[in-house]
């Protein structure tokens, strides 16, 4: 039925004539308009939201804006290979930021509201070509020039089950001296959330052989720093970003064991201390040249990951029966360049040409060991000690056609190869090369709406973690290593619109269809009688699906209330490598829903709302084992007040109806084509916390 529903939408896309291009002054006399009330678009599909439009929301930043643009949901980006391609849907000045390290929350938290001139909401044909990275709707936050202004917040994070306080804050500052831009910020975050529950263990036949109470302290440390420059150089314009940051996950878990009638027969510890640091160091170099425009992007990324874990065992009478050391080091590395140049060949059309060179490793090292009566035995994992090294190439041409009325054409070309070296434990060799082509076509009707279609062929981003072995202590668990791995592709056609209702009302749907080559999944990999589960293809696969965005006014109901929503629902399905027979796929979530409903008192200074998230369940197949995991729904209830002037005071209960996180593991032997022969359910809870935050401006 879907399938029928993607092919009639893109039919009813198909008739029609072709509109012309507009040229970017036209943007620029539309934003200096008096308030639009409903916010204006020009033929492009772009919708400009001055500042004025925001100030019921009393924002203190940047995202406090973008997250109020109706019928947007911020996101990270897609796991696909190419800079552009992962850059997710948001733009500052007209170019994505040129960074893979950070969350773009974070990136538009330091710029102070006072410095945004207009936000751009582009779509179709304004969001075409190398910018928009493969995304059908980007955000373009513009900032105007200041001599200076910037933001900070204090936030205390309190957990009602433990009574403990995490406190955080950041602080950054942005402004001009000259034709120099520059920017500063720094973050120290802390965050203590415990999850504790119970396991309850049963045999095939469905009798508790075992119960187990566990206690799981979680602390959570980062701290980072970041700073950008902007400056004019040879005729034109670099920008360049830097940052540091370091975080700490120290884990601990203690389980205790009781038989059947309650009898307390053993217990385990667990401790896991992972650090990450990472350094970025990115830049963006733009020029006119004649009628066309030069981009030049660099990225630079150095990640350095330690991973300790161990557990000790002991019986009934406390007596240590046995422990497990596991100690991980792994070194990554990146770097991209990037150029584009953007032209016109004819009245209302553009070529963009362009090439991406990267190099990207990955050196990991494991030692593993269990120790019993006293004895230390190494434990050898193959693929676990490997130098992973991929050096990749791409070619793109990109044409965008406007020739008439309402209507845009993008079509693009793309093609990348890549060499693969892999040295230590596993010694190979792989050479890689994809042909990337796609066409989007895209009307727009009424004054704000829009209706597009778009087919494409996309590759999946290697992990190269997944080509390196290693264990999970806690579990007991295996994680094998496949230096065969292969990037998923998929063929993919997408129907969306996007409808715009007065002021503040959007609604935006997209059917998705995908056709799956070499899915990505878990497959059993090792010799007979030592098998364990890791990475691989396990051949064609299916994915269909909708997204869902909706603002909602409220005001005829509730004054100053609004409802906003974000919803994936989608099926996919693979054959199973080890039962031969139809599932879903590893990991995929068969829905996903955001909503908040918010209502906003100008007159009061005050604001209050609700926040709701749900996600589906998914199962992950092993060799002998499926576990299924599931949890929310998580809701969220904040007040709001800026009776302060450049004070904004907030206070939240999170997750208010504390529910369970569930893991469900049900084992088979010799593997799931075989009998069931045990289960082990297991539920956590990590309570609910007051988070009271206090932020502000500074100059501007």
């Amino acid at each position: 039925m879907l399938k029928r529903v993607l092919v009639t939408t893109a039919l009813a896309l198909c008739g029609g004539a072709y509109a012309q291009e507009v040229e970017p002054e036209s943007v620029e006399s539309l934003a200096q308009t008096a308030l639009p009330s409903p916010p204006l678009a020009d033929e492009t599909g772009r919708v400009v939201f001055p500042p004025e439009f925001f100030n019921r929301f009393s924002p203190s930043n940047a995202f406090d804006m973008v997250s109020r643009v109706p019928g947007f949901t911020l996101t990270e980006g897609e796991d696909r290979r190419g800079f552009s391609s992962a850059a997710g849907n948001l733009l500052i000045d007209g170019e994505p930021p040129s960074s893979k390290n950070e969350d773009l929350e974070d990136i538009l938290r330091r710029i102070p509201a006072a410095q945004i001139e207009r936000i751009e909401l582009l779509r179709g044909a304004a969001a075409s070509g190398d910018t928009g990275g493969g995304q059908t709707v980007l955000v373009n936050v513009v900032r105007s020039a200041t001599a200076g202004a910037g933001v900070w917040d204090l936030t205390h994070e309190f957990s009602l089950r433990r009574e403990r306080v995490s406190p955080r804050g950041s602080a950054s500052w942005s402004g001009r001296v000259g034709d120099v831009e520059y920017a500063l910020g720094a973050r120290r975050f802390l965050e203590y959330r415990p999850l504790d529950g119970y396991r309850i263990i049963t045999n095939g036949a469905g009798q508790v052989t075992q119960t187990r109470l566990d206690e799981t302290p979680r602390t959570f440390r980062e701290a980072a720093a970041n700073g950008e420059i902007a400056f004019p150089l040879l005729g034109g314009r670099m920008r360049a970003n830097t940052q540091i940051q370091r975080y700490e996950v120290n884990p601990l878990l203690n389980s205790l064991g009781y038989a059947p009638n309650g009898t307390y027969v053993d217990d385990f510890d667990v401790a896991i201390f992972e650090r990450q640091q990472n350094f970025e160091l990115g830049g963006n170099y733009t020029r006119d040249i004649g009628d066309a425009e030069l981009e030049l992007i660099g990225l630079g990324v150095r990640r350095g990951f330690y991973d300790d874990q161990g557990t000790v065992n002991r019986n009934g009478l406390g007596v240590e029966t046995g422990r497990t050391n596991q100690a991980r080091r792994r070194d990554f590395g990146e770097y991209i360049l990037r150029g584009v140049v953007t032209t016109p060949i004819a009245e209302g059309q553009r070529l963009q040409v362009g090439a991406e060179g990267a190099f990207n490793s990955l050196d990991a090292r494991l030692r593993l060991s269990n120790t019993v009566g006293g004895v230390t035995t190494p434990v050898a994992l193959a693929a676990a000690n490997v130098l992973i090294e991929e050096t990749r190439g791409e070619a793109f041409v990109t044409h965008l056609w406007q020739p008439a009325e309402r209507w845009s054409v993008e079509t693009t070309a793309a093609f990348e190869t890549s060499t693969l070296t892999q040295s230590g434990d596993t010694s190979l060799e792989t050479e890689l090369s994809f042909w990337k082509p796609s066409i989007q076509v895209t009307r727009t009707f009424g004054e704000r709406n829009q209706a597009r279609v778009r087919i494409y062929r996309d590759v999946g981003q290697l992990d190269f973690n997944d080509f390196v072995s290693g264990a999970a202590v806690a579990d007991a668990l295996i994680s094998g290593g496949n230096p065969n791995l292969q990037p998923e592709t998929s063929w993919r056609i997408e129907a969306g619109t996007d409808l715009r209702f007065g002021s503040d009302a959007a609604l935006g749907i997209t059917l998705f269809h995908w056709e799956v080559e070499d899915a990505a999944d878990l497959i059993p990999v090792g010799p007979p009688g030592a098998r364990v589960p890791a990475p691989g293809n396990i051949g064609e696969g299916t994915r269909d699906g909708v997204r869902l965005t909706g603002a909602l006014p409220l005001s005829a109901v509730l004054p100053g209330a609004r409802l906003t929503l974000s919803a994936t629902l989608q099926s996919g399905e693979v054959t199973d490598p080890v039962t031969l027979r139809p599932r879903t796929v590893t990991e995929m979530r068969d829905s996903e829903v955001r909503a908040e409903f918010r209502q906003d008192m100008p007159d009061s200074d005050f604001a209050w709302g609700v926040r709701y998230n749900k996600q589906s369940q998914f199962q992950i197949f092993r060799l002998n084992e499926v576990e299924t995991y599931e949890e929310g729904p998580f809701i969220d209830i904040y007040a709001e007040s800026t009776i302060i002037p450049g004070i904004k005071l907030s206070l939240t209960a999170l997750n208010v109806m504390n529910p369970p996180f569930r893991r469900d593991r049900m084992f088979y032997t010799p593997d799931r084509s075989g009998a069931f022969t045990s289960r082990e359910y297991r539920e956590r809870h990590f309570g609910s916390f007051l988070v009271f935050q206090v932020s502000g401006t500074l100059g501007g």
